[in-house]
């Protein structure tokens, strides 16, 4: 076979053994070569960016549309260090992906200098695996050519095995442009121990179908590791058959259809009323697949699911080393094993479902408590965000995807999006809740589904972070449907400013000192089309002629600028200073306490 670069080969290999059709990235120096090779490779496309970030957020959600892998390609020096955010996300978020940076050269590498405190060595060069090693499952910097399909195929298994997360290659400049045989090259082969995925003993399976069997109020928390796992029609399974309700933190917010009986809706500190009443009023909480962060369990530990055995079943044990709540059962399993095995155990056993009761009852408040009242609709001059989001779900078609940005944007959206169609998906940015995601994670997403349509919120601040990115999307006329919450400014600072600092405004507004440009006029310079609405009797008919254009379209929704965002379990400032907050079933805006407490099947706080 002849001899190729070790540039052509990582790019053979992301086709081929990836299944990866697009690489995103920002062309550079230091990976001139590796840039070269997907422009040799007719099996890839190169998306580019104006900004590494972007890349770094793009291939993300790249990964967890196609359910695979996602690959971006970053030149040394800033162009590696621009990409940490994204690395940092998929780490949180729990997505498999491969980031290559280029490096100088060998002989120029701090990192192979062998002095301690290097700070640089090459031109642009800087030693980059220091700083992503703790946010990757696996680091390396390529120093020998014929290690590379070794290199390549360790960091795919790190990648995708256990708990999935996201693997660094570094590549200095002379070993990408090296002259290799692939067919000498020796490949990776896990140890046998290291492919078996973690399980349950039998005596665990049993004594959780006994506790499901005798629970009178048992629910689900069904995380991102269900989807991982592709147990998701388990997961409808175990709950449709055996009357089981079902909420969700962020990362679960599409695990099941939103119509559905069994979904109750998203529980946690900014979820909604449904989820946090049936999980708080629980007598069994079996999470499947969740970290349990601290969004979800709320600030008051020791309150979340107080009347509730509480069963934890995750892929990785590490999550539940943090000194928060009392796990009754902590199991070691992938979720998709787990799900299998206690359904087989509760059929074996006859069981006939938990009391139609307390399923009804959690439907009851699911009907009783939406997150979109009927007073939002009367907002004149602007649009309750709620009622925004509750529209779009509405117009929304089969198969559309979701994605949201940081602050009000994510927490309302997380909160009001409803996924009644097949394959509908919904991609936050979770654990990081970072600024500027929506619009190139949306550019991941449509990439991923063929050039498909993105339905992508952010607001008026966040789109600044990385609205460099309109010209890509106008050039790959990727449709993205972008939606920007127009409420001058960063509406959750502001509500904090306004809550606990006596209106002492900064850095929220314009008149704070964040001009915010106007959406329309930037749209003109990237010649795509764009309209504003400010009222909702328009806001339909906008929303469908922005669905119904071939290409992009941005649609710039003025909202509220001190809409709340609610319901959410709120902190009190004590007479000490300090703050402590309500339980999770306790939210505010604080219904009266007869309400409150004929929802309450457990003691009050």
């Amino acid at each position: 076979m002849p001899m190729i670069r070790v540039a052509d080969f990582i790019a053979s290999f992301v086709s081929d053994q990836l299944n990866v059709k697009d690489v995103f990235m920002l062309t550079g120096a230091g990976i001139m070569h590796l840039t070269d090779a997907v422009a040799c490779n007719p099996k890839l496309r190169g998306v580019c960016v104006h900004h590494e970030q972007s890349a770094s957020m793009a291939l993300e959600a790249y990964a967890r549309t196609n359910e695979n892998m996602g690959v971006g390609y970053f030149t040394t020096g800033p162009g590696a260090t621009n990409a940490i955010t994204g690395l940092a996300g998929a780490w949180q978020d729990t997505v498999a992906c491969m980031f290559i940076s280029g490096q100088s050269k060998r002989v120029e590498a701090s990192h192979n200098a062998g002095v301690p405190g290097l700070r640089q060595f090459g031109v642009q060069e800087l030693n980059v695996l220091p700083l992503v090693s703790s946010i990757s499952k696996y680091s390396v910097q390529i120093n020998d050519p014929a290690q590379i399909r070794y290199e390549l195929e360790k960091a795919t298994f790190i990648a995708k095995s256990g708990r999935p997360g996201p693997v660094w290659i570094d590549v200095p400049m002379d070993v990408q442009a090296a002259r290799i045989d692939p067919e000498t090259l020796v490949g990776f082969t896990p140890e046998p121990a290291d492919t078996v995925l973690p399980t349950s003993t039998d005596a665990e399976i049993a004594e959780i179908a006994q506790w499901l069997q005798s629970a009178e109020r048992p629910v689900i928390i069904a995380g991102r590791g269900v989807r991982l796992a592709g147990a998701r029609d388990l997961l409808q399974k175990l709950a449709t058959q055996w009357n089981i309700p079902v909420v969700t933190p962020y990362l679960g917010i599409d695990n099941l259809r939103h119509d559905l009986d069994i979904y109750i809706g998203k529980t946690g500190v900014k979820g909604d009323r449904p989820a946090n009443f049936a999980m708080q009023n629980s007598d069994l909480v079996l999470a499947v697949g969740s970290s349990l962060h601290v969004s979800v369990i709320g600030y008051d530990y020791g309150q979340f699911g107080r009347s509730a055995r509480k069963v934890v079943v995750d892929i990785d044990l590490t999550s539940h080393k943090k000194k928060t709540i009392a796990i009754d059962r902590l199991l070691h399993s992938d979720a998709k094993d787990f799900l299998q095995r206690l359904i087989a155990a509760l059929e074996a056993a006859s069981f006939k479902g938990s009391p139609e009761a307390w399923l009804a009852r959690c439907v009851e408040w699911k009907r009783r408590y939406p997150v979109l009242l009927p007073e939002y609709r009367d907002t004149p001059g602007a649009i309750n965000i709620y009622s925004f989001i509750d529209t779009l779900s509405k117009l929304s078609a089969e198969g559309d995807v979701f994605v949201s940005d940081a602050g009000s944007a994510f927490y309302a959206t997380s909160q009001a999006v409803q996924l009644t169609k097949d394959n509908q998906r919904y991609l936050p940015s979770s654990a990081m809740a970072t600024m500027g995601y929506s619009l190139p994670a949306a550019m991941g997403v449509s990439a991923a589904t063929n050039d498909g349509r993105v339905l992508a919120v952010t607001g008026d601040g966040s789109f600044q972070q990385n609205l460099q990115e309109l010209a890509m999307v106008a050039h790959y006329n990727f449709p993205i449907k972008l939606f920007v919450l127009n409420n001058n400014g960063y509406l959750s600072i502001r509500a904090s400013q306004k809550n606990y600092f006596e209106r002492r405004f900064i850095g929220e507004s314009p008149e704070s000192g964040v001009p915010i440009p106007d959406t329309l006029k930037i749209c003109a310079a990237y010649d795509i089309p764009c309209e504003r609405v400010s009222d909702l009797s328009q806001l339909e008919a906008v929303i469908a002629r922005a669905l119904a254009h071939d290409g992009p379209y941005v649609v710039d929704v003025v909202t509220p600028p001190e809409q709340l965002i609610i319901p959410t379990v709120s902190s009190r400032v004590n007479a000490d200073g300090s703050m402590s907050s309500r339980p999770l079933e306790d939210m505010f805006p604080f219904l009266e306490r007869e309400e409150y407490l004929g929802n309450l099947l457990i003691g009050e706080v």
